[in-house]
């Protein structure tokens, strides 16, 4: 059976901030089809406060992502390439779903925040972080297209071509993304699917 590998990154913050405390909390979720998956960090933080880090990137993730891209290379699997509105709409239908099992009210997809997630899925192919390949903070996303919101949060993802339920799967398995997902005081969601030389790279973004 082939092997899918997940690596995940979660952050949820009031303002750009620039110091990270940081504690260990990450977590695996073995799946019982043997897809594996690799949580990233999720963060915290609150304007004019240091962030804090509640998750951090486990170990292996790195070693994962070459693993997937030369397996792509070799196969020849170039995929469609591009964004896909189905994926990323079937992402928020998925996150609303879940936000019902607990009594939250849904998320609804703000156009300007789309455009800003696939910016920042494209953006994962060269720089797996929240950190963009500028060196700014991933919320710098927001300022760049005018979306105004006071507490931002992402998630992101790197993975071998997989549905939105299989991506969503992951995000909930890990507390950090679950938490942002969950978050009572989000409203607003963009999602963004990029694919590209048979990898896909995902991007959440929230607001309040």
């Amino acid at each position: 059976m082939k092997k899918i590998t997940v690596i995940l990154l979660a952050i949820s913050m009031l303002a750009v901030l620039a110091a990270c405390s940081t504690s260990k909390g990450g977590t695996t979720v073995a799946a019982a089809d043997e897809k594996t998956y690799f949580t990233g960090d999720a963060v915290v933080g609150e304007e004019g406060k240091e962030s804090e880090i509640l998750a951090e990137p486990e170990e292996g993730w790195e070693e994962a992502k070459k693993k997937a891209e030369d397996n792509a290379a070799a196969a020849g699997d170039k995929g469609p390439g591009g964004f896909n509105r189905s994926y990323e709409e079937k992402v928020v239908a998925v996150v609303n779903q879940e936000r019902a099992k607990v009594g939250l009210g849904p998320v609804n997809i703000d156009e300007t925040m789309m455009a800003g997630a696939e910016i920042r899925a494209q953006e994962q192919q060269s720089l797996f972080s929240h950190t963009r390949p500028d060196g700014r903070d991933c919320f710098s996303v927001f300022s760049d297209l005018g979306i105004a919101a006071g507490y931002r949060g992402e998630n992101v993802a790197y993975a071998s071509p997989c549905t939105p339920e299989f991506i969503m799967n992951g995000w909930m398995g890990s507390e950090g993304h679950k938490k942002n997902i969950l978050d009572p005081r989000f409203t607003r969601i963009g999602v963004g699917y990029y694919e590209s030389a048979g990898l896909g790279y995902w991007a959440q973004i929230f607001a309040e």
